[in-house]
């Protein structure tokens, strides 16, 4: 029997947002246009259909439209509901996801397992842009995927009323120029995870037209401001250490032992190894940290992976928290079903 369907009308884009900032000022854009004819309180519900790249363009969308027009944000309630989806032709990002499924038994039962088992790409083709009814959209396995699609989506949009505000954070860049001797600088959000060394050098290095390099450890400066488990400013250390890979972790992901992250906290899991064998022993050097500089020695350059989107090359970066009544600060919050507890 056909079953009432409350959700106006899903957009489907074929291609998933690559977390660029373009795709972040699009989003921004069809954000404000959606908010400005609303009623003041009314919520807007927006549906993600993506990976950590998805939810990363979200996080920088809301910031850009913070600091254009912080009262249209501030009139209304945006909920962000996070459906996940595989990455045509490579292995996707969906740390944020798994949290979800691992927290909130409703949430894996209902959306993350079927997603995950349902066929996504043939739901979502390559050629399809922009919004389709559910009659055009392509039958899967004897089901129309219109069908599957509206129910989920409705199901999620009625019974998640509960929600998850993920903490801001941001990292700022400095990156040597052709056109200047002054290092550029640049600050980006973003929500879920921050990485250096193999995993986005390995990242640049498929995107580039010359043949595979041999990644060699990074020689950088660390200076961090190290928290206790609740939260508890200490002291700020420093080393020089190789870096094979480093990860600045806001939200674990379940298949990653010993990171005791929590999207509630003030603070990072920084963690980082100088070996491949380390990192394969599962051999970390780990950390609880407000605060996070790298600084490159000699003529090092790192890339960086901020939520699974790559940016170019720079020699210092610093991480640290948005604080929470910052002017242009808006919180990112996604609809889950459970209460969680913040530990």
């Amino acid at each position: 029997p056909k079953v009432p369907i409350s959700v106006p009308r899903v957009q489907l884009v074929g291609a998933p947002l690559n977390g660029s900032p373009e795709d972040s000022r699009a989003l921004g854009g069809i954000l404000e246009e959606a908010l400005r004819p609303l009623p003041q309180r009314v919520p807007l519900r927006v549906v993600l259909c993506g990976d950590d790249r998805v939810v990363h363009t979200a996080a920088c969308a809301v910031q850009l439209l913070a600091q254009t027009d912080l009262a249209l944000l501030q009139a209304h309630d945006l909920v962000f509901y996070l459906l996940p989806c595989p990455r045509w032709g490579e292995a996707t990002s969906d740390r944020l996801a798994r949290y979800l499924a691992a927290v909130d038994g409703w949430y894996a039962q209902h959306v993350f397992h079927p997603c995950q088992s349902s066929g996504w790409p043939a739901i979502m083709p390559p050629s399809a842009r922009g919004a389709m009814p559910p009659e055009d959209l392509p039958p899967v396995a004897g089901r129309t995927s219109g069908d599957f699609l509206y129910r989920l989506t409705d199901s999620f949009l009625q019974r998640a009323q509960q929600l998850l505000p993920l903490r801001l954070y941001q990292c700022e860049t400095w990156s040597l120029t052709a056109e200047s001797t002054e290092p550029r600088y640049s600050c980006l959000p973003f929500c879920l995870w921050a990485s250096i060394g193999i995993q986005p050098f390995t990242r640049a290095q498929g995107q580039a037209a010359q043949s595979p390099l041999k990644f060699a450890p990074l020689r950088a400066s660390l200076s961090y401001m190290e928290m206790s488990a609740k939260g508890v400013p200490g002291e700020r250390l420093a080393a020089e250490a190789e870096l094979y890979s480093l990860m600045a972790v806001v939200v674990p992901d379940p298949a990653d032992p010993g990171f005791t992250a929590n999207p509630f906290h003030d603070c990072v899991e920084m963690s980082y190894t100088s070996t491949e064998a380390d990192m394969k022993k599962g051999v970390w050097n780990s950390s609880h940290v407000a605060c996070l500089d790298i600084e490159c020695q000699g003529d090092e350059r790192m890339d960086v992976l901020l939520d699974g989107q790559l940016y170019p090359p720079c020699i210092k970066l610093r991480i640290s928290v948005v604080e929470p009544d910052s002017i242009s600060t808006v919180p990112i919050n996604f609809a889950i079903f459970q209460t969680l507890l913040q530990a």
